[in-house]
């Protein structure tokens, strides 16, 4: 699966080149029965134009080819069929494909995959828009072979929180589940505590339903008396489990058995995730539920205005947080260097994997190469005043990479 971010033509990062990088990696990835999903902005119009070829049969009678791959490449689109996926695409925009498209729509024919649009889901025979009301720019793309997988494919409505302009595409796909049974978690239950207003129930069941087992007991402790100076501690602990076993399954018949809590992890708790963001995504939420029952102009305005207002809470939260790490980190670094270096290693919360930490030797062989490859270049123009004072900075700065880089640095 591979997500995509063409930028738009004509623009200042633009080119063309940006399909066959796509096709370069295809090939370089292909294998048999590999299976390929693409999705993403690649700002091609492709109109209703095919993406598929039909080979003439006439023309492979004249290559008089028996070569059975060859012959599985030029009827591929078959597979559509199949499924019963029509060939002929569906689009809303009424713009005329411009040059992506049609790099994309040849991508397509030689990579044997399909734009999905307009083919499945709640999009079929629609062509639903997907950028700015105008136009459809964002795709789904697929192997003949997924769309029998593919259950669901959307256009949603669109959501400014998630983009300025696009609309989000929603897709299923469905395969064989894959259980790990070393990682399944069973849910613990335990008997719920003594009740006093069933000890007149417990004392029953016992008495009828235990009967037997009572009567198991007895026979064991005849025994041991019997026995008496060759008693075992072996032979106690098995009357004594054969007791419990009597009073643990009496307590689950009349008192029954709960859930252990279970500790949930919280989403979203962000150090710098405050409640006035909280307050912002509220009112989003809001103006995003009455924009969906009611699709006007005043509410579409209030939409945005309040994924405005949310996004630049974020914005202004995550800053001032940043801000003030960064303030909190240079005092330390002045007053308390030994707190410094506890609150960097607390940094790390992951202890348990640490194979992917970067070796020491390694990081110093990296910044020995770029210093070996760095370019000297005439600095009789800088400020030396200014180096020297920002030197004590850049060496702070420098440390926190080193620290982040490490993940866990103890101080020498």
């Amino acid at each position: 699966m591979g997500c995509v971010y063409i930028p738009p033509e004509g623009s200042k990062y633009s080119s063309v080149d940006a399909f066959t990088e796509i096709e370069n990696e295809f090939l370089h990835l292909s294998e048999p029965n590999l299976k390929n999903v693409l999705i993403g902005d690649f700002n091609a119009k492709t109109s209703t134009l095919p993406d598929y070829v039909i080979p003439d049969q006439h023309l492979l009678e004249i290559l008089n080819t028996d070569d059975t791959q060859t012959m599985h490449y030029f009827s591929d689109y078959n597979g559509l069929l199949t499924n019963n996926i029509s060939l002929q695409r569906y689009s809303k925009c009424a713009c005329r494909p411009n040059t992506y498209g049609h790099r994309l729509l040849e991508l397509c024919k030689k990579m044997n995959i399909y734009i999905a649009n307009s083919r499945i889901g709640n999009d079929k025979t629609v062509g639903k828009i997907t950028c700015n009301d105008v136009s459809v720019v964002d795709y789904l793309i697929l192997s003949s072979d997924l769309f029998q997988m593919t259950k669901n494919f959307e256009v949603e409505e669109f959501n400014p929180i998630l983009s300025d302009v696009h609309c989000n595409l929603k897709f299923t796909l469905e395969s064989q589940p894959y259980t790990n049974i070393n990682n399944v978690k069973t849910v613990e239950k335990q008997v719920i505590k003594w009740n006093n207003n069933k000890q007149d129930k417990f004392v029953k069941f016992v008495k009828e339903k235990k009967s037997e087992g009572i009567r198991d007991i007895e026979t064991i402790l005849d025994k041991l008396i019997d026995r008496n100076d060759t008693v075992q501690q072996t032979d106690i602990d098995t009357a004594m489990n054969k007791i419990c076993e009597i009073f643990n399954s009496s307590s689950i018949s009349v008192f029954g058995t709960k859930c252990k809590n279970q500790k949930y992890a919280k989403h979203n708790e962000k150090p710098w995730y405050k409640r006035g963001c909280k307050s912002k995504r509220n009112l989003f939420h809001q103006a995003r539920q009455r924009y969906g029952n009611l699709k006007s102009k005043e509410n579409k305005k209030a939409l945005k205005e309040a994924s405005k207002s949310y996004k630049k809470e974020l914005n202004r939260s995550y800053n001032d947080f940043q801000m003030n790490t960064a303030k909190d980190l240079r005092k330390l670094a002045k007053s308390d260097p030994k707190r410094l270096w506890q609150k960097l290693n607390s940094i790390n919360t992951n202890k348990s994997n640490k194979t992917d930490a970067v070796k020491i030797e390694d990081l110093y062989e990296h910044f020995k190469r770029l210093s070996q490859d760095e370019v000297i270049e005439d600095n009789s123009d800088i400020d030396l005043t200014k180096e020297i004072n920002c030197g004590w900075e850049r060496n702070v700065n420098l440390m926190f990479i080193l620290v982040y880089a490490c993940k866990e640095v103890r101080p020498i």
